[in-house]
């Protein structure tokens, strides 16, 4: 018996079984298990704020809870050995931060210098992150401007079926939710990091896979728009 459950990485993007025997295990069926996380993945390190959820039935985190972990690891040489692709793929995350919170951390990305100071990347959208949680936990207000791009990212990765990544689907995501005077500064950006590229898919199912994203409340659904680098 073990009081203590170690989890590497908290974004199980595969399945429900995969998702149950890592982040959603200690909480649903072994209640009161501290639970430790090392981040692995650079989409990991910085998106941490006490959420783990799953993949069910084609559709992005329909099962899942709020639980804050007891620590958190962050090895930033370890992420260096990652696929570019997954390095990238992770990139997303800090982009959103920037977009909607951090100027000086979306220029980063803008002028290119986002690997020489990827630490500072890091730092600069956990803090972002951890001042929204704290004030809002359980996503009933602020919390909300962190789906920054999900909404169509989640039906655009729904609807692909594994072909892409969670990040490279969130980053076309990002897309129509900003405004024509930054569209563009975005789409550089994107491009920079490899993240803009045409993909196919079938809106119809975009569509419907949205309006089964955790966001939506009937027939609307909630999303996050930006008309200025740094605010939302």
């Amino acid at each position: 018996h073990s009081e203590e459950a170690a989890m590497v990485g908290d974004r199980m993007d595969t399945d429900i079984i995969a998702g149950i025997e890592s982040g959603l295990d200690p909480i649903l069926v072994l209640s009161g298990v501290t639970d430790r996380e090392e981040m692995n993945r650079l989409m990991d390190a910085i998106l941490e704020g006490g959420k783990t959820g799953v993949d069910f039935c084609g559709y992005k985190n329909i099962v899942g809870a709020f639980h804050q972990p007891k620590a958190v690891l962050i090895d930033p040489d370890t992420l260096r050995t990652l696929p570019r692709r997954q390095v990238v793929n992770g990139l997303f995350e800090a982009i959103k931060m920037g977009a909607t919170n951090d100027k000086e951390l979306f220029d980063l990305f803008y002028e290119g210098k986002w690997e020489d100071q990827l630490e500072l990347v890091i730092e600069k959208a956990l803090l972002v992150k951890k001042y929204v949680v704290e004030q809002d936990e359980k996503e009933s207000h602020l919390r909300k401007i962190l789906n920054f791009g999900h909404t169509i990212g989640h039906g655009f990765e729904s609807a692909a079926h594994g072909r892409y990544l969670h990040g490279e689907c969130v980053a076309l995501g990002m897309i129509p939710m900003c405004s024509e005077s930054i569209k563009q500064r975005v789409i550089n950006v994107l491009e920079k990091c490899k993240l803009y590229h045409s993909i196919e898919y079938d809106w119809e199912k975009i569509t419907e896979a949205a309006f089964h994203d955790k966001k939506a409340d009937g027939d609307t659904v909630s999303v996050t728009t930006v008309k200025e680098i740094g605010k939302y």
